[in-house]
């Protein structure tokens, strides 16, 4: 009967020293209710997520998702239900993960830009400003694989651009013109 409600699954981590996760799949149970899914580490990493019209992440040859227990300890899984239209319902939807224990993989990871606490008017194009400085590391070249957008069922356009530290623009991560968003097609945008 609850409309809208967040719950977090908690549980220890099943993977071994030095394995990577190479594909990741969305489990979805009841597409009805389950809004969306963010996979959190026992200490608050963003490991992965899944919204509606996600698809399966398969990570190129030389690429891999740390999950290994000296990085993440455990694991929570925050599941975002909303039940809008119908009944009472259950739901089994989680997250699978091919991995890997072959080592020399380059390390993937997830990164949040922007803003959190975004307050727009409504039909006010708005622009907001993040940085990720701290990711930068001395002699470290990062690498932007994907990009993908989640506004609810409000949103209407959506563009990330990184700009390096002269202000000059790097690339478009990720481009939705105005009037194109739908929520029911949250997929990452391709590889940079």
């Amino acid at each position: 009967g609850t409309k809208d409600r967040y719950v977090n699954f908690t549980f220890p981590n099943p993977f071994q020293n030095g394995e990577q996760a190479i594909a990741i799949a969305p489990v979805i149970d009841n597409a009805r209710v389950i809004h969306h899914y963010i996979l959190y580490s026992s200490t608050g990493s963003f490991v992965t997520g899944w919204a509606p019209g996600g698809v399966n992440s398969i990570y190129a040859d030389d690429l891999g998702l740390v999950i290994d227990p000296a990085h993440y300890p455990g694991f929570r899984l925050q599941v975002h239900y909303n039940n809008i239209d119908g009944p009472d319902a259950t739901d089994a939807s989680g997250v699978a993960m091919c991995t890997t224990k072959t080592p020399g993989r380059q390390q993937v990871g997830v990164v949040t830009m922007g803003a959190f606490a975004i307050n727009i008017p409504p039909r006010t194009p708005t622009t907001i400003n993040g940085t990720c400085s701290n990711l930068a590391k001395p002699g470290k070249t990062l690498h932007v694989v994907s990009g993908s957008a989640h506004m609810h069922m409000t949103g209407t356009g959506f563009r990330t651009e990184l700009f390096g530290s002269n202000g000059q623009s790097k690339a478009v991560i990720t481009n939705i013109p105005d009037g194109t968003w739908s929520f029911d097609n949250q997929r990452p945008q391709p590889n940079l």
